[in-house]
């Protein structure tokens, strides 16, 4: 399959990254009120440091960033209309010039150390009910690369989107970032008792993977 350059994962990002619960989840991706995607989570990782997430992004999809400022809402479906991992590869949508990214997220009540050259990078701001839950920094991307990696600091106000909250998640991006570079993240951004850091990294590909 060939890989093209990654929208946000997730980001976005994945916790995107999103509700650590025992059954299937699945959330529609949202711009501007219109549908843009979807993304799959299986069972099983309430417990896990370690999950993976599966994003289709429509055509239509426009990567948040600093130049778009286009705002992505996450909205958790009450039933998931998938099973399985395997009947979501088999049966979601997957229109004509859209992309499939596979996320895998790591998550720790720490933040890493802090570490001589850092890149710079974007900043997203997540809310939810209108009320800041966390931040996102995304180091800068090389030009035409196929891989990408963000940090998500999650308050412990968060609460994950899934079926038993239907808790929506905007992730909003900033103009400018606030911080010079990921170690200056690392280094102010807001982390209390409670809090939770994700490593996110993910893949993008323009094939979606029917048979697993």
């Amino acid at each position: 399959m060939r890989k093209v350059m990654i929208a946000i994962g997730l980001a976005a990002g994945a916790a995107l990254l999103f509700g650590q619960i025992p059954i299937d989840t699945n959330i529609v991706l949202e711009e501007a009120g219109h549908v843009v995607g979807e993304v799959y989570r299986g069972p099983g990782i309430e417990t896990a440091a370690t999950y993976t997430e599966h994003w289709i992004q429509y055509p239509t999809f426009v990567t948040p960033g600093p130049r778009t400022l286009a705002t992505l809402n996450l909205v958790p479906k009450a039933i998931t209309p998938y099973s399985s991992e395997s009947e979501f590869f088999a049966k979601a949508a997957f229109p004509k010039g859209s992309k499939y990214v596979k996320v895998l997220a790591e998550e720790s009540p720490f933040l890493p150390a802090v570490q001589r050259g850092g890149l710079p990078g974007n900043t997203f701001d997540l809310f939810e009910s209108g009320n800041k839950v966390g931040e996102i920094f995304e180091p800068a991307r090389v030009a035409g690369a196929n891989h990408y990696l963000q940090h998500w600091v999650l308050f412990s106000n968060y609460v994950y989107p899934g079926p038993k909250s239907l808790a929506v998640l905007s992730v909003v991006p900033q103009s400018k970032s606030r911080y010079s570079d990921e170690n200056d993240f690392f280094k102010r951004v807001a982390f209390a008792e409670g809090g939770k850091y994700i490593r996110v990294t993910a893949d993008e590909y323009t094939d979606f993977p029917r048979s697993r």
